[in-house]
C-alpha cells in the first residue's frame, strides 16, 4: 500500500475583511498588534450590511456585523458559514439636557421610561415618571427631542430586540404592523431622524439641542464627551453601561443554533445581577466553514488564529476603546465555531491559554468575583441619587523610549481630554497597576513624570486621570503602553561579528536611508517623501507579501513629538513581472497611540500575484503639537518586509 501524500503545514497569509463600523476601532487594534505576530489582517469598515453582502460574494474572507442575515432583508449566503461572538458593548442612551443654565449629567432611567419616550407616550422631560427615577435632579419643563437612526443599523435592532421582548404588546401597537419584532430599521414616528452612529451623537451634541436622546453605541458616546443614562435593571439598580456591567449581563447570553437570529437576550434584559446593564449585546464575526469562495486551508488558519487572538488577549484592552470584553461563556461559544473553520487548529482546552480578562487560566469566572457592586445610591429603594458624572474624560500615555537599560531615566507623558479639565494623573505598571513616583497635577492637558527605578522585565505601563469635579466628568485610563527594562550587563566580552550578504530572490531595497520634512513650524506640518522601497519577488512561491511599517518617536535630544503625529499616504506600482501591488491605507496624524506609531502597511502583494517587481512610497505629513520645543527631529522607520 502505497503512504499517504504529506500535506504541507498551514502558513499564514493576508486575510481580508469588511462590515460593521462599530467594531472597527477595536478591529484596528488588532491588526497592529497581529502584525507583531506575522499575520496581516486588512478590514474596511463598510458598514455591516455591505459587510454581510462581500461574504456572500466572496470578495472578502470574514464580514463582522450586529445584524444577523434575513433581519435587514438580506437571504444568507450559498457559501456554508458560522457567527461567533467577537466585541461586547453596551447600548448607551447618550443626552444633552441642562436645568437652570448647568449641564445634567447624572440621569437616571428605567426601562418603562425609556420605552415610552422612544414610542413618543411620553414626551417632556419633567415627566412624572422620569422625576420617579430622578428624586435629586429638578428636571427642567422641556420637550423630549428623541433622535433614532434613519438606516437600518444595528443599534435600533439591539433596542426594538429589548422592545419587543419586554414590551411585546405595547410594541405592536406602536410599530402599526404586528407582528413587529426585533427590526434593524426603527419606526420614524415623531422622532428626529439621523444617518448612522456619528449623525445621531453629532445631533444630540448641538447646543441647539438642548433636550435631546438617542440610543447609540457606549463608544460612540464616550468620543462625543455625552453623558449616558443609569438604565434600572432587574436587581433595582440605576447602572451605567460600563464594561464591568456589560461582560456582567453577557454572563447570561445564551447562543443558539441558529443562522437567522444566533443571540438569544432575553435572560440578559433581565439578569438578577444588581452589577448588570440591561441592554447589553454584540457583534458577530461572520465566518466561513468550508473551503470555497476564495478560501484555502491557509486564509483558514490565518482567521482562526486571529479570531483566536481577538477572542483572548485582545479583549483585555477592549474597555479603553469603549467596549466590554467577552466573558467566558461567549468565549466557549466563540472557541466551538472557530473549530468548524477549515485549517483551524484550536488546543482541546482552549481556555487554559486564554488571556481574556474575565476569567483565569483554569476557568475561573474571575469577573463575576471581583467587578465592583453598584453604589447604594443607585439603588432605586433608597430614594437617593448619585451625584457623579458620565460623561467620559480620555487620557493617552506616550514614553520617552519603549526599551531601556535598569537605572536609565523613562519619562512618562500623559495627555488628558478634554483641554483645561482638572485633576490628579497615576502612572501605573504591571496587572496590579503598581504606582510609578507620585500622583500628578494637571490643570491644563499634560502630566509628566521621569523615573529610575523601574526594575528589570517586560511589563504594560497605563495612565489613570481622576477629575477635582466628579460630577462633571468621570475618570479614564490610558491604553497600555509596552516597555522593557532589560538584564544588567555582565562581564563578558562583546565582538561584533559582521558579514555581507547580497539581495536574494525576494528582497527589500530603500532608496536612500534618509527622509527629510520640510516646511515644519510648531502648531502646523512638515511634509515630504519617504524614500522609495524597492521589493523583488522571485521565489516562485507567489505566496504573496506584506511591507510594513513602524516609527519611533520623534526627538531632539531633550524633548519629543509622538511618533503617531506621523501620518502617509502610500503609493505603488510594478516595474516588472506578473504580479499586482497595493498601496496600504492612508494614515492621518495625530493619533496620539496607533497608526505608524504601532506599524501599518505601505503596500503588499497578494497571493498567486506577487511575482515580480514592485516599488512603494509615501507622501510624509508630520503634524507638530502646538506644545512642542523648536528644534530638529529625528525618529527611525523600520520596514519589514514578510
Amino acid at each position: 500500500m502505497l503512504p499517504s501524500p504529506a500535506h504541507a503545514a498551514p502558513r499564514r497569509v493576508p486575510i481580508n475583511g469588511a462590515g460593521s463600523t462599530w467594531t472597527a476601532n477595536l478591529i484596528d487594534k488588532w491588526r497592529r498588534e497581529l502584525v507583531q505576530r506575522q499575520i496581516y489582517l486588512n478590514y474596511n469598515p463598510t458598514g455591516s450590511a455591505d459587510g454581510r453582502q462581500q461574504f456572500t460574494m466572496g470578495t472578502v474572507d470574514f464580514a463582522v456585523t450586529e445584524v444577523p442575515y434575513g433581519l435587514d432583508g438580506d437571504p444568507p449566503p450559498v457559501r456554508q458559514f458560522t457567527y461567533l461572538p467577537l466585541a461586547a458593548g453596551g447600548l448607551a442612551f447618550a443626552y444633552n439636557l441642562r436645568a437652570d443654565g448647568r449641564q445634567i449629567t447624572n440621569l437616571r432611567l428605567s426601562g418603562d421610561v425609556i420605552f415610552k419616550i422612544f414610542t413618543r407616550s411620553i414626551t417632556r422631560w419633567d415627566d412624572p415618571l422620569i422625576k420617579a427615577d430622578n428624586p435629586g435632579i429638578v428636571l427642567p419643563a422641556k420637550n423630549i427631542l428623541s433622535v433614532v437612526r434613519q438606516d437600518s443599523a444595528g443599534t435600533t435592532l439591539q433596542l426594538t430586540r429589548w422592545m419587543s421582548t419586554r414590551y411585546p404588546d405595547e410594541w405592536n401597537a406602536y410599530c402599526g404592523t404586528p407582528p413587529c419584532g426585533a427590526t434593524p430599521l426603527f419606526p420614524a414616528n415623531g422622532h428626529v431622524l439621523q444617518q448612522g452612529s456619528l449623525g445621531v451623537t453629532g445631533y444630540v451634541q448641538q447646543a441647539s439641542a438642548d433636550g435631546a436622546i438617542t440610543y447609540v453605541e457606549n463608544a460612540y458616546a464616550i468620543g462625543a464627551r455625552l453623558p449616558v443614562a443609569k438604565v434600572l435593571n432587574e436587581a433595582g439598580y440605576y447602572v451605567s453601561p460600563t464594561a464591568n456591567a456589560v461582560a456582567v449581563a453577557l454572563s447570561a447570553a445564551e447562543v443558539v443554533d441558529n443562522p437567522a437570529d444566533p443571540a438569544t437576550l432575553d435572560r440578559v434584559f433581565t439578569n438578577p445581577d444588581p452589577r448588570a446593564y440591561p441592554l447589553s449585546g454584540y457583534s458577530y464575526l461572520v465566518a466561513p466553514t468550508a473551503i470555497e469562495r476564495g478560501l484555502d486551508i491557509d486564509k483558514g488558519y490565518t482567521l482562526a488564529e486571529s479570531a483566536s487572538y481577538a477572542v483572548c488577549e485582545g479583549q483585555q484592552s477592549a474597555d479603553v476603546l469603549g467596549y466590554a470584553p467577552l466573558p467566558i461563556n461567549l468565549v466557549r461559544t466563540a472557541f466551538d465555531q472557530i473549530r468548524r473553520i477549515p485549517g483551524a487548529e484550536v488546543p482541546a482546552d482552549p481556555i487554559a491559554g486564554c488571556a481574556n480578562p474575565t476569567f483565569a487560566p483554569d476557568g475561573t469566572n474571575t469577573l463575576l468575583e471581583t467587578a465592583p457592586q453598584p453604589a447604594e445610591c443607585d439603588n432605586r429603594a433608597s430614594g437617593q441619587q448619585c451625584a457623579g458624572s458620565t460623561i467620559a474624560s480620555g487620557i493617552d500615555l506616550t514614553v520617552s523610549a519603549t526599551q531601556i537599560n535598569p537605572g536609565d531615566p523613562l519619562t512618562l507623558t500623559a495627555s488628558v481630554r478634554p483641554f483645561g479639565v482638572t485633576g490628579t494623573v497615576a502612572f501605573l505598571r504591571g496587572p496590579d497597576a503598581t504606582a510609578v513616583g507620585s500622583v500628578e497635577a494637571i490643570g491644563g492637558t499634560l502630566a509628566q513624570l521621569t523615573t529610575h527605578t523601574l526594575p528589570p522585565g517586560s511589563y504594560e505601563l497605563t495612565a489613570r486621570f481622576d477629575p477635582t469635579d466628579p460630577s462633571l466628568y468621570a475618570s479614564s485610563v490610558s491604553l497600555p503602553v509596552r516597555i522593557t527594562v532589560g538584564g544588567t550587563p555582565g562581564d563578558g566580552r562583546q565582538v561584533e561579528i559582521s558579514a555581507e550578504v547580497a539581495p536574494g530572490a525576494f528582497s527589500l531595497a530603500v532608496a536612500s536611508p534618509t527622509a527629510n520634512l520640510g516646511g515644519g513650524v510648531v502648531g502646523g506640518s512638515a511634509a515630504g517623501p519617504l524614500p522609495a522601497a524597492t521589493v523583488v519577488d522571485l521565489r516562485g512561491t507567489n505566496g504573496g507579501w506584506d511591507l510594513t511599517a513602524q516609527v519611533e518617536d520623534f526627538t531632539n535630544g531633550v524633548a519629543t513629538i509622538p511618533g503617531a503625529q506621523l501620518g502617509w499616504t502610500p503609493s505603488a506600482s510594478k516595474v516588472s513581472g506578473s504580479g499586482a501591488v497595493l498601496p496600504g491605507f492612508p494614515v492621518v496624524p495625530g493619533t496620539v497611540v496607533g497608526g505608524l506609531a504601532d506599524g501599518v502597511t505601505l503596500c503588499s502583494a497578494p497571493p498567486a500575484g506577487s511575482a515580480g517587481t514592485f516599488v512603494c512610497g509615501a507622501d510624509l505629513r508630520l503634524d507638530v503639537p502646538d506644545t512642542a520645543a523648536p528644534g530638529d527631529y529625528a525618529a527611525t522607520l523600520t520596514l519589514t518586509l514578510a
